[in-house]
């Protein structure tokens, strides 16, 4: 009997000395915690007595991007100081066909709206990857005008071969050339768009040279009883279905936020015919130091970063008469004229860009007013 009641006595202490001990850490963490928001308050009080920003910060900070204006006569560039003392809140818009995949896999953050970040880890990462936090592409685009960013990066690509590459990508008869894996309801729904294009001769057909239609439908409707009404309404945005054409570059001008374009936010533009070059002055302007901004083989320096899917052989090519081509150009016009716009605003180009730009627009469209730029 007394064997087990020293064996009961024994526990028992054991049991009060886990709780003695629980109850001890619990409270040497209850006053660490004390301390370090103590700490925080006093940072704070700190911060906001200093006046640095003019207002107290909330607890979800940005990155402050104070722009510098000034003249680098070596480069012509305009220079930004970038101070990383909050989370960063750059954007990459993505729009389609323009490259944008290749800049993309440098960037931690580049992949949809409703996926995980960071959603890939990149080795030697520049300073575009670490600042960019948001990513908009075909699904997300709709979302740019409730999200304010402290600068824009854009993708944008001549609106001649961007508009004949989004054609021959999307056309279900290319299907298997570019190994697609469709649904059956994805493989019908592009038919059904397409059905009125065999080919893009026979689209740029279609459009004429009379830009006045009439397509009283919802983006949603592919409505084929008048194919030339579809070639005009599908080339102007007008139809969800055909994706890339839909979000053009006068549409994604519609969504950014009012002060985007041009005025108090910067943007940022990555030519796709010159992809690499553009994407290290980017860098450059952002704060990372010239040779630093190099991180993957996808694209060659200098030169046109060609995707592999469009080296190959296509049951509906490119194949352009010179009637045909004078029509996509004459129907190009106004998205043109956007293009333009943004080249002129974005902040990494120069008057010499845009010079370069313009000559190799019009190799494609002789005839192009390059110069007038929208209201």
């Amino acid at each position: 009997m007394t064997v087990k009641i020293q064996w009961r006595l024994s526990q028992l202490r054991r049991v009060l000395s886990w709780f003695l001990l629980l109850g001890t850490l619990c409270f040497l963490q209850n006053v660490m915690e004390a301390m370090v928001m103590m700490g925080m308050h006093q940072g704070t009080l700190s911060s906001d007595s200093t006046g640095r920003d003019g207002h107290v910060h909330n607890k979800q900070h940005f990155t402050r991007i104070t722009q510098k204006v000034g003249t680098n006569q070596a480069q012509n560039t305009t220079s930004i100081n970038v101070v990383m003392d909050k989370q960063p809140n750059g954007a990459f818009v993505h729009i389609g066909k323009t490259g944008g995949s290749a800049v993309s896999r440098m960037l931690r953050n580049g992949c949809h709206s409703f996926m995980p970040k960071p959603c890939r880890r990149i080795p030697n990462e520049t300073l575009a990857s670490k600042l960019i936090q948001s990513y908009y592409h075909v699904p997300d685009f709709q979302t740019l005008p409730d999200n304010h960013h402290s600068f824009y990066v854009l993708t944008l690509r001549d609106p001649f071969d961007r508009t004949v590459s989004a054609f021959t990508y999307d056309h279900p008869l290319n299907d298997d050339s570019y190994q697609r894996n469709s649904s059956l309801a994805d493989l019908n729904s592009r038919f059904k768009a397409y059905r009125c294009f065999p080919s893009l001769e026979r689209f740029v057909q279609l459009l004429g040279d009379n830009n006045y239609y009439s397509y009283p439908h919802p983006p949603n409707v592919v409505a084929t009883g008048n194919c030339q009404t579809l070639a005009r309404a599908a080339l102007d945005s007008q139809i969800r279905r055909f994706q890339h054409w839909f979000f053009d570059y006068g549409k994604i001008i519609s969504l950014l936020p009012n002060d985007t374009t041009g005025t108090t936010t910067t943007i940022y533009a990555i030519r796709t015919e010159h992809l690499w070059k553009d994407w290290e002055s980017v860098n450059r302007l952002l704060g990372t130091t010239t040779g630093e901004s190099s991180t993957t083989s996808t694209i060659t320096n200098n030169h046109h970063p060609v995707h592999p899917m469009e080296e190959r052989k296509v049951a509906v090519t490119r194949d352009l008469s010179p009637m045909g081509r004078q029509r996509l150009c004459h129907a190009l016009e106004a998205e043109y004229q956007h293009y333009a716009f943004l080249l002129k605003v974005a902040e990494n180009l120069s008057d010499g860009d845009f010079q370069e730009a313009v000559a190799y627009s019009r190799q494609r469209c002789p005839n192009i007013n390059y110069f007038h730029t929208p209201v």
